[in-house]
């Protein structure tokens, strides 16, 4: 939550969910309990799903440089980068 968002409304869930899972995630995430280790394992899914979206808008532009392309690896030696990505300081 930011600073400028009320808090949001809490509503009681049931589920069945994997002992082993929910303990991981816990640990992954340093959640002291398990409504937190929740809670934070959606913030992750809606927070990926934001990246993917500006990623995806971004790649639009001509901002993002796709790396993996035949192109760009057929350009590429140990020293060498294509000349239009140094122009453009993407690398």
């Amino acid at each position: 939550m930011t600073r400028n968002e009320e808090p949001e409304k809490k509503v009681r869930k049931n589920f069945r969910l994997s002992q082993r899972k929910l303990d991981e995630a816990r640990k992954a995430l340093g959640t002291k309990t398990e409504t937190e280790t929740v809670e934070a394992a959606l913030d992750l899914v809606t927070f990926k799903r934001e990246v993917r979206e500006g990623i995806e808008r971004m790649a639009g532009t001509g901002g993002v440089v796709d790396i993996f392309s035949e192109d760009t690896a057929a350009a590429e030696t140990e020293r060498e980068r294509p000349p239009a990505m140094v122009r453009e300081g993407r690398l």
